[in-house]
């Protein structure tokens, strides 16, 4: 996602935790993200989610993401981790 250096990142919701994948219980996420595994690793970032909103990922410290995982927004929404596609080599 390209984002202008005069972005107001103040007016993104803010993804502070996450859920491992398993821990989510019940509750449907309200949205998703679609991340290939490169943007997967991350402490401080914007990503989109697949309604096309930003979001400010602000963690304590680096972390991988697994696909299924959840990040916790300040208000208590969880907003689910998809891994993206990718192609892959296999090397005989």
């Amino acid at each position: 996602m390209k984002l202008n250096i005069n972005t107001d990142f103040t007016k993104f919701p803010r993804a502070v935790s996450v859920v491992p994948a398993g821990e989510a219980g019940s509750a449907a996420p309200y949205d998703k993200a679609v991340l290939p595994h490169d943007e997967r690793h991350l402490r401080r970032r914007a990503i989109e989610t697949a309604a096309g909103d930003k979001v400010l990922v602000d963690l304590p410290e680096p972390m991988a993401l697994a696909n299924g995982d959840r990040l916790v927004l300040e208000d208590g929404r969880q907003l689910e981790i998809v891994a993206a596609p990718e192609e892959v080599y296999d090397i005989p």
